[in-house]
């Protein structure tokens, strides 16, 4: 049969032929779509339709779920379970269409996605739901970016609430639209008072407004460097000011346009009151300094004069100019004597506290002035330096003398006043003091003990004031009693001279030159180191003096016996340490009593 002569198709038969085209095109679309579109029936939420997307996302065959009453639901995460269902029933019954997001588990359980639903809803003429027609979307992804956005907006929201410092947000109309938990705190308002509130008008004080919105239009407008700091005053809630200090920086939306400024301000009204507290204290201080009546020298780890005050320019007659800078051996101010100690005290000066020691300060003009000198060890920003404090000394040696001149004078009268009495011990005390002094220098005791030693030892025996004359000068032996009695003078003299304010231990001095150190001595029997060491070397002077003399009661046993005598009780009468220094002084150095015996 030739083609052109065949019948032609029924159009019934074209009509199937597009209608099988067209599923077929369908089908094929469905296969690429990642969106699983379904239709549920309402009533027991089965799928009477599922894409074919759901095998690719789920893992399900769509046999496994199409038909089956409520397998959605199983699929679900048990907190998003019910809330579905209830959405869905709600949409059935009331509503059109529906939006839905929930979580649900692929097939093996190993994966949670997060769909997202929107669907209509079909009736039928009643209005009674009959279908609902839906797609799901895979929005995991999109989830988890904005739960990442919100757990970062939730971490930048508690750096804020933690931060020590003000954190505000001003929108353009000067508005409070974001501040932080220390920001309320310094203002004295909850944060729900704040947000809305203009804050120039309501923070800051009318003399200073001007200036900061003047910084809030030069950031919008980008004429100010965001970095550059400013400072200003706020007015807390009950009124009081606070000195803040702030960094702003302009906030810009996607556009690049700006909204507003973010101000981070830090709190330093404590920091600027104590600034100017201490500036205040520095000044309290420096007066104090400068108008010492002692001198105050100040001299660095390197040992150079790095301040002084007026005093100090006065007691060396010279502007303290003039010794910034240089040592104490440029200075001048010591003799070459004194340098080797007072720079042996300084080196010491940087660990701890030395003095007072005493110097002869020289003078710009010549002149010498005597100094008492203390040093403390102090830090200066970190920095090591010596506070030396001079004081001038000069009355003080003046009144000195002239009350060792009356001591001298005072003794030297009571001591005659004694020896009259006693012709036949005429020039003991001054013999002994003599012996005592040298014993001292020998021992290399300080002058000022030396001097002590030698008055005690011109008025050692005063005591025998209260010793009848004829008892002090009957020939021949003296019994006990008599003996007894003379032995009372160390009380006696300790009593009459305790109360004098002498400046050395001279009634002990008196009361204990009897004393020896195994005890067997009078008046306490004390021994050893509780025995001054005054009255123990009196007690070596006194025998040697009094042996070698002529007594009333014996002739002079002779400077050998005496010698003897302190040779055999060393250690246990007399102190080994002085028994030595008398014996070398006699034996080696040729010690002799100068003549003040009578003629």
């Amino acid at each position: 049969m030739d083609r052109k002569t065949l019948p032609e198709k029924p159009a019934s038969h074209n009509a199937v032929l597009h209608r099988n085209s067209d599923e077929r095109h369908i089908h094929a679309l469905l296969e690429q779509l990642t969106t699983i579109l379904y239709c549920i029936d309402p009533a027991d939420f089965s799928a009477f339709f599922i894409s074919p997307a759901l095998t690719g996302l789920l893992g399900f065959q769509i046999a496994e779920w199409k038909g089956v009453p409520g397998f959605l639901f199983r699929q679900i995460h048990p907190k998003d379970r019910a809330r579905v269902k209830r959405e869905l029933r709600t949409a059935a019954e009331t509503a059109d269409n529906y939006r839905l997001e929930y979580r649900i588990y692929s097939k093996d359980r190993t994966r949670l996605y997060w769909f997202e639903d929107h669907g209509t809803v079909a009736r039928d003429a009643d209005g009674k739901a009959t279908v609902l027609y839906g797609e799901a979307r895979d929005i995991t992804e999109r989830m988890s970016k904005s739960a990442s956005a919100d757990n970062d907006d939730r971490r930048v929201r508690q750096c804020l609430e933690v931060a020590g410092v003000i954190v505000v947000a001003i929108g353009l109309d000067k508005r409070i639209t974001m501040i932080n938990r220390r920001g309320c705190e310094i203002l004295g308002y909850t944060e729900v008072e704040l947000l809305g509130k203009n804050w120039f008008e309501v923070f800051i004080p009318e003399f200073e407004r001007e200036f900061a919105a003047q910084i809030f239009d030069k950031l919008i407008a980008g004429t100010l460097h965001h970095a550059q700091r400013h400072e200003n005053t706020i007015v807390t809630r009950d009124g009081e000011r606070r000195t803040i200090v702030w960094d702003n920086t302009p906030l810009i939306d996607d556009l690049g346009k700006p909204t507003g400024i973010l101000a981070s301000g830090e709190d330093v009204t404590e920091y600027r009151r104590a600034i100017t507290e201490l500036e205040a204290s520095e000044d309290r201080l420096r007066v104090l300094f400068e108008y010492a009546p002692d001198a105050y020298y100040l001299i660095n780890d390197q040992g150079r004069f790095a301040d002084g005050n007026k005093a100090a320019e006065d007691i060396v007659g010279c502007k303290r100019s003039e010794l910034l800078g240089k040592t104490v051996v440029e200075s001048g101010l010591l003799t070459s004597d004194a340098l080797p100690r007072a720079l042996q005290l300084m080196e010491r000066g940087f660990r701890q506290p030395i003095g007072p020691a005493e110097f002869q300060l020289t003078r710009k003009d010549g002149g010498t002035v005597p100094i008492e000198v203390s040093s403390y060890p102090v830090n200066i920003h970190g920095s090591r330096f010596i506070l030396a404090i001079a004081r001038n000394i000069s009355e003080r040696k003046d009144n000195q003398q002239r009350l060792l001149k009356v001591y001298k004078e005072t003794i030297g009268t009571i001591s005659r006043t004694i020896e009259t009495r006693d012709p036949y011990t005429a020039g003991h005390q001054q013999r002994v003091a003599q012996l005592a002094t040298a014993i001292g220098q020998q021992m290399d005791m300080d002058r000022p003990i030396l001097e002590g030693l030698h008055f005690g030892a011109l008025i050692h025996d005063i005591g025998k004031i209260y010793v009848p004359a004829e008892l002090l000068n009957r020939p021949g032996r003296i019994n006990v009693a008599e003996f007894e009695l003379i032995k009372t003078h160390c009380e006696v003299g300790f009593n009459i001279v305790h109360d004098v304010e002498f400046p050395w231990p001279v009634a002990e001095m008196i009361l204990q030159h009897h004393e020896r150190m195994d005890g067997s001595g009078y008046p306490e029997g004390i021994r050893g180191d509780q025995i001054i060491l005054e009255a123990r070397i009196l007690a070596v002077a006194d025998v040697v003096e009094a042996m070698s003399s002529h007594r009333p009661y014996r002739p002079s046993l002779g400077m050998q016996s005496a010698l003897d005598e302190i040779e055999r009780g060393t250690g246990t009468h007399y102190d080994p340490v002085v028994a030595d220094a008398c014996l070398t002084l006699f034996r080696e150095k040729r010690f002799s009593f100068e003549d003040s015996r009578p003629d």
